[in-house]
């Protein structure tokens, strides 16, 4: 256990000293007061409090839900950091065990994210003695609803998000993971909500399901009129105690998984060894490899030509390998996966009302593929690539090797652009593939209109798309902390 303490001490203080951390937590105090002030008018419209209890305990699962990119750069950072500056080989040369390791970066992330999700109650809290808030949508301060938004919300989302997040890089050994997991959790509660419940109408299930609570919250407040929700504190029942239990337990069980699968030893090989062997007399010698001949060879001087047709091979090579590392991550798989669900749920997802089958045409097939709600999961994606990308070479410790390349700059942030661009294309064509194999499984076949999707996926969603992959290349490229450049572009 003192090893275990020594490493949670270490990992705890590390983190609250690095300035990412600070700013974090003032984003969480100003994510809590935007998202007051946001829901005020319609408090006022509708006739409840912008304090009441239960909009204290949504406010806090929403900003737990976006807290997942925060942790996955926390956990992540936890999992890796001895890999990414070298000193994994050093470290299992010591007596410390895994177990006291493993344990101790996690806790010190977990007590990391809670720490920062303290900003979200005393954000709410200072939301409240704003000046110019009508006393009107002011309702009693409750400390108890505080108190239960945050150990019964914040802190197991904390504590799941981190067991989850920590183990994908952990086994792994890349940040990158962290990431792509973060999304699947972000979107989880989409899913069983829009999908489980309200398509398949399976609300119990619905509610099991969601690992972050916003389910069976979110229909909580459906069921309340304005006075209930003035009024009723948000109480621990049998759904919402078997949501946690499950996922706590789950939590634990991905914990544990994560400890078998690490191997605490440097993974690296590394040349032919030379062993002693015993010998017929009993005596040891040391046999050495059989050595190689050299053969002295001439080697050609390189033209040193950097005209137009060089800098456009430049281009060419640094797009196409940054493109082929793109579309080889681990996060990218989001897009196929993304695919395949709606291949499979298409017929649930067009359904209009009471679970009346609705027609596949293009126009609705091409709304769906344009949501909201994947938007936000390419523009995820794009952050995190763009990140990969800017830090590539300083993640691997190439930067200087880099920077005395006959390649300029420029050359190297228009490539990596490019890529960026042409991984977006390619989304897009997975998108459209999927919209029109859709139309031709549920018999719409002479409906498919193929201008209407090059329209509306090529058109008017890429051309947005491209401006925020400028945008989040460029913040990267200013900030120069690859977690804070995440969190500033989403």
């Amino acid at each position: 256990m003192t090893k275990t303490w020594e490493v949670f001490r270490f990992e705890l203080h590390f983190q609250l000293s690095r300035v990412s951390t600070r700013v974090y937590f003032a984003l969480f105090l100003a994510l809590a007061l935007l998202l007051s002030f946001a829901i005020y008018m319609d408090a006022r419209n509708d006739g409840y409090y912008f304090n009441a209890p239960i909009v204290t305990g949504l406010i806090t699962i929403v900003a737990s839900m976006v807290s997942l990119l925060v942790t996955s750069g926390v956990a992540g950072d936890a999992a890796t950091r001895d890999a990414q500056i070298r000193i994994d080989s050093l470290l299992y040369t010591t007596p410390l065990r895994k177990a006291s390791y493993l344990a101790g970066r996690f806790l010190g992330a977990f007590a990391v994210t809670a720490l920062l999700l303290l900003a979200v109650p005393l954000g709410l809290l200072l939301a409240t003695h704003v000046p110019g808030v009508d006393p009107a949508a002011l309702g009693p301060m409750h400390a108890e609803a505080y108190l239960t938004s945050y150990f019964l919300f914040a802190l197991p989302n904390a504590f799941l998000s981190t067991a989850v997040l920590f183990s994908l890089a952990t086994i792994s050994r890349s940040a990158i993971t962290a990431y792509a997991g973060a999304a699947v959790l972000f979107f989880s509660a989409f899913i069983t909500e829009g999908f489980i419940g309200a398509k398949l109408g399976n609300w119990g299930l619905a509610k099991l399901l969601d690992p972050l609570a916003y389910t069976p919250l979110h229909a909580l407040w459906r069921s309340f009129n304005p006075l209930q929700r003035n009024t009723l504190l948000i109480q621990l029942d049998q759904t919402m105690l078997s949501n946690r239990l499950l996922w706590l337990g789950v939590a634990i069980a991905i914990l544990a998984i994560a400890h078998l699968r690490f191997r605490f030893a440097y993974s690296g090989g590394g040349g032919q060894a030379i062993l002693p062997v015993r010998t017929g007399s009993g005596t040891d010698r040391i046999v050495s490899p059989p050595s190689e001949r050299w053969t002295a060879i001439t080697v050609p001087t390189a033209r040193r030509v950097f005209n137009f047709a060089t800098r456009m091979h430049q281009l060419r090579a640094v797009a196409m390998r940054s493109f082929r590392e793109l579309v080889v991550s681990k996060a990218w798989l989001l897009v196929p996966l993304t695919a395949i669900l709606f291949l499979s749920s298409a017929a649930e997802v067009l359904e209009v009302e009471l679970g009346t089958p609705g027609a596949a045409t293009t126009a609705r097939v091409a709304e769906i593929l344009a949501a909201s709600e994947l938007a936000r999961m390419i523009a995820l994606l794009i952050a995190i690539s763009a990140g990969e990308l800017v830090w590539r070479e300083r993640a691997a410790r190439m930067n200087a090797i880099a920077d005395v390349t006959p390649v300029p700059e420029w050359l190297s942030f228009l490539g990596k652009f490019l890529a960026l661009g042409l991984m977006l294309v390619v989304t897009e064509a997975i998108f459209l593939v999927s919209g029109v194999s859709v139309q031709l499984m549920m018999g719409f076949a002479p409906l498919v209109d193929l201008g209407l999707y090059v329209q509306t996926l090529f058109g008017f969603q890429l051309s947005g798309f491209l401006l925020f992959a400028a945008l989040a290349m460029v913040i990267h490229v200013l900030i120069n902390q690859k977690y804070v450049g995440n969190v500033v572009a989403i």
